[in-house]
């Protein structure tokens, strides 16, 4: 981060030497109260505050008048001196608070080479002509990035579960089956989903064959129930649930503190009643409290969203830190696009 060169105008007021002409102008209010200290007294306003107001007496005099500008001198010099060493001290701590917030755990580096090196060797099995599937090979490179997640995320303390998985966009809506419709139901209501439908570009779709945990040890995840999640490119719609649709549709990453959170900010354009099913979606589903979403490019288009997620808010800390721990994944991101080519091709 670049420092910030100070004005003139600070400089002077900061500098040692217009300290110490301060100190000398506190010495010498201190000396002239104490030597004249009954002209003081008999002079406004101090006369004021012993008498009152309604008094004959009580004129400046040559000590009170030298007293009262020096003491303001000092007092105005020494709070603007505070003032900005406040105001210094403040941003200094939040460049610190960003520092810390760039800085990787400990080993962390030697774990993501290693992760990396790792993960580039399953897309080199998954693109072989002879690999008929390939999600197996996708399953552990989530798993690879799960590790990374909780490596990362120390900075937050405890054990937590953390699962990843990619939302695979289904941008025709004649091909989704029943029961991909069906597992919209949850978020959205079953009475509600074709009205939701409607309005939809299209889906971002989910099973256990796309998702993995660091307790699956890069078999499918068990827990994961199927998911569609509804999309629309048209902002006036509004339609579009915080997390890995708005990561699709915005083209970057998106950060979910807290998946309570979502019915809260719910989209105006789905049907009202849908809120009352999201939110108990969310609030049900202990797997999936905070998320970080990233999109995933393939060749020509986005093919769908990688989410990396955990058992309780509050995933990495803050937005600031899931944003750099983002930027980290963006070579892996360049892997799972490519496998999740192979995966169409094959299937």
């Amino acid at each position: 981060m670049a420092a910030v060169k100070p004005s003139l105008g600070r400089r002077i007021i900061q500098s040692p030497a217009l300290a110490g002409v301060n100190i000398v102008f506190g010495v010498l209010a201190g000396l002239l109260g104490t030597i004249y200290h009954d002209s003081l007294v008999d002079s406004v306003p101090l006369v004021w505050l012993i008498h009152g107001f309604d008094i004959e007496y009580g004129p400046w005099n040559t000590p009170a008048l030298w007293f009262w500008v020096l003491l303001v001198m000092f007092a105005l010099l020494w709070t603007t001196r505070e003032g900005m060493a406040t105001a210094d001290r403040r941003r200094e701590r939040l460049e610190l608070e960003t520092l810390i917030v760039t800085i990787p755990p400990p080993d962390f580096l030697d774990l993501y080479e290693k992760t990396y090196k790792f993960c580039v060797r399953q897309e080199l099995i998954a693109l072989q002509p002879e690999t008929e599937n390939a999600d197996k090979e996708l399953r552990w490179v989530l798993d690879g990035l799960i590790t990374l997640a909780d490596r990362w995320d120390y900075i937050t303390g405890g054990k937590h579960v953390y699962r990843a998985n990619v939302m695979i966009d289904s941008g025709d809506k004649s091909a989704w089956t029943d029961a991909m419709c069906e597992a919209g139901h949850g978020c959205y209501g079953a009475t509600e989903w074709p009205a939701a439908m409607v309005q939809a570009d299209g889906g971002l779709w989910v099973n256990q064959r796309l998702a993995t945990s660091n307790a699956a040890d890069g078999e499918p995840d068990a827990d994961v129930t199927p998911l569609l999640l509804l999309y629309a490119r048209d902002d006036n719609k509004d339609i579009n649930i915080g997390g890995a649709p708005e990561a699709f549709v915005a083209g970057a990453m998106r950060y979910v503190s807290d998946t309570a959170d979502l019915a809260k900010r719910f989209p105006k354009g789905l049907p009202g009643s849908s809120q009352a099913h999201l939110q108990s979606y969310y609030a049900d589903d202990d797997k999936a409290r905070s998320v970080i979403s990233l999109p995933v490019p393939g060749q020509e288009r986005l093919l769908g969203v990688l989410n990396i997620y955990r058992d309780s808010p509050g995933i990495m800390g803050t937005e600031a830190r899931a944003e750099n721990f983002a930027r980290l994944l963006v070579p892996f991101i360049v892997l799972v696009g490519r496998i999740l080519d192979k995966i169409d091709v094959t299937r």
